[in-house]
């Protein structure tokens, strides 16, 4: 019935002392719509293996009674009606400690007036195994990296070798690059043509695929002279 994943959303290892944002996607896998599902999410350290529950969760709030192993990365949240094969997300925005385990596990757990929560078990693995209601979401959790750089700007000399006008792709791989912006300046690009020379005026755009970023181009207007007539 729970997901944490979504096509529109890509993964990204959390950064200990720092504020990470938690999304959990719920799904309705019956016919119908339900209402009034509760959900909620915890992390602990999962160095040593999975630590147990201090208490057995109960909907709709999920409350611990002690959260020294389990942390809440937010209160409990109510999706009010959740229709069928239509995925609703929630978010929690949570400060991970700078004591934060490089292993962390994330449990969450969803219930709803039609398909309630009520799973006594306090083992991890008998829960995750157990019961469709709860999932589990292993984490790599990173430290901080070094302090924003001002705006730098590089020149790149790009050369043609062969000996005719050539149209090319330009791929930038970032290293150690997890968040900020990469824009290309460039100069007016004339290109030759097979009948005189086209004047291509275009906008890129970057799009980024893995761990590369890919500068494509939208031509605006494409104008072709005629040859010059010779004797």
């Amino acid at each position: 019935m729970a997901s944490i994943s979504t096509p529109t959303l890509s993964h990204q290892d959390p950064i200990r002392g720092q504020t990470n944002r938690f999304y959990l996607q719920v799904h309705n896998r019956g016919w119908q719509a339900t209402t009034n599902v509760s959900v909620r999410a915890f992390v602990a350290d999962a160095t040593l293996g999975l630590p147990p529950l201090p208490n057995a969760l109960v909907a709709p709030n999920f409350d611990l009674s002690s959260t020294a192993v389990w942390t809440p990365v937010g209160p409990a949240q109510t999706i009010a009606s959740l229709q069928p094969n239509r995925p609703a997300i929630v978010s929690w925005d949570f400060a991970l400690p700078t004591s934060s385990a490089t292993h962390t596990c994330c449990l969450a757990v969803v219930s709803s007036t039609d398909d309630p929560f009520n799973n006594a078990a306090v083992d991890i693995g008998t829960l995750v195994t157990g019961d469709k209601r709860v999932c589990l979401k292993n984490l790599h959790v990173v430290d901080p990296g070094p302090a924003p750089l001002g705006m730098t700007l590089v020149g790149i000399d790009l050369r043609n070798i062969h000996k005719q006008p050539v149209l090319v792709d330009i791929v930038v791989r970032p290293s150690q690059f997890s968040a900020g912006f990469v824009g290309l300046l460039l100069p007016h690009i004339a290109l030759g043509h097979q009948d005189g020379v086209s004047d291509w005026l275009g906008r890129h755009t970057i799009t980024k695929a893995g761990d590369r970023l890919h500068s494509s181009y939208r031509v605006d207007e494409v104008v072709v002279a005629a040859p010059e007539e010779t004797d």
